[in-house]
């Protein structure tokens, strides 16, 4: 009777707020409460999903790393605060710059590249938007095999962003920015030396930048400065 009653006074207030199914005689009977704060969840119309913790355990494996954690993994890198902020924004390039560090590429110099370049290249108007996820890893490979040096990465980067081109290695080649040979090396370093016999300076540190200029001529963008200075250091005895 209690129920009676109070289904009487839900007529007086108005059409109740329900679903009915229709009855063979053509009267209706209760089904379910319209969707509202009152209807019961979980939804009663569908089965119910047990969610077993393996599945949990899955779902948890598949999420990406926190912002947090991957903030304190690059600060013990040594990566400065501000190529932290970019990786952190630029999902793509921070990829790019885990797979070149995982692969053995320093994390100062994967940053260096990632940031850096691709900041002085905005900077230039290019597109750089259209430097897919892809085309930057091929990049970084090229310096992690020593194919390319640092400075000719940055030149290849200014040079894709004039010429539209990604083709690292036919850029790289087109360029003559491809990594010095050893052999290549040991002869900029003769020449150099050997350039020193019209010097008139006897100073040390005058000579020493005269021929590093000489034999970074043809080295420039293909090998690292310190790696030349080191070796003309050697050959001159200092």
């Amino acid at each position: 009777l209690d129920e009676i009653e109070a289904r009487i006074r839900e007529a007086l207030d108005g059409i109740p707020r329900e679903t009915r199914r229709r009855l063979p005689g053509g009267e209706t009977d209760f089904e379910r409460i319209l969707p509202g704060p009152d209807r019961m969840y979980p939804d009663t119309d569908s089965p119910p999903l047990e969610i077993v913790r393996e599945r949990v355990e899955a779902i948890r494996e598949r999420l990406p790393e926190d912002t947090g954690r991957r903030r304190a993994r690059y600060e013990a890198m040594g990566l400065p605060e501000h190529w932290v902020r970019h990786l952190l924004r630029w999902n793509d390039r921070a990829v790019a710059f885990e797979r070149a560090v995982h692969e053995g590429l320093p994390p100062r110099l994967a940053g260096s590249l990632v940031v850096e370049l691709l900041t002085r290249r905005m900077r230039m108007k290019a597109e750089v938007e259209l430097l897919s996820r892809d085309e930057l890893e091929s990049l970084l490979a090229l310096v992690r095999v020593r194919k390319i040096g640092q400075l000719g990465a940055r030149l290849l980067l200014e040079e894709s962003g004039r010429r539209g081109s990604n083709y690292w290695g036919l850029l790289a080649d087109r360029l003559g920015l491809m990594a010095a040979t050893e052999e290549e090396v040991e002869a900029a370093i003769k020449m150099a030396i050997g350039s020193l016999s019209s010097v008139k300076s006897q100073s040390p540190e005058a000579r020493t930048r005269y021929a590093m200029g000489v034999a970074m001529h043809p080295l420039r963008g293909r090998a690292a400065g310190s790696r030349v200075l080191a070796r003309l250091m050697s050959s001159l005895g200092g």
